[in-house]
């Protein structure tokens, strides 16, 4: 992404905001988690006591409640034997 000057001159003699190119990206990249990270959240909302935390925690990352729902289900299939273990995760256990 470029950076463009503005050409506003300011009387006080501040210098001119650098403000970045507004020029949205033709193709959005997905995201991936690597098991660990997914491992980690789960056990982090596990954690979580009070009204709120696995909120905070979800924007803090930003994820959606349904990221944590669909790690946490996998995570239980696996563990109950229901599923077997990717490859990527055996290193986890």
């Amino acid at each position: 992404m470029s950076q463009k000057r503005s050409h506003t001159s300011y009387q006080n003699g501040s210098k001119p905001t650098v403000r970045p190119d507004p020029e949205v990206v033709a193709q959005a990249k997905r995201r991936t988690f690597t098991a660990a990270y997914k491992l980690g959240i789960v056990e982090e909302a596990d954690q979580c006591g009070r009204s709120g935390q696995v909120g905070a925690l979800l924007r803090r990352e930003g994820l959606y409640s349904s990221h944590l729902t669909t790690c946490r289900r996998c995570w239980v299939s696996v563990k109950t034997g229901m599923h077997p273990m990717p490859p990527s995760w055996q290193s986890l256990w």
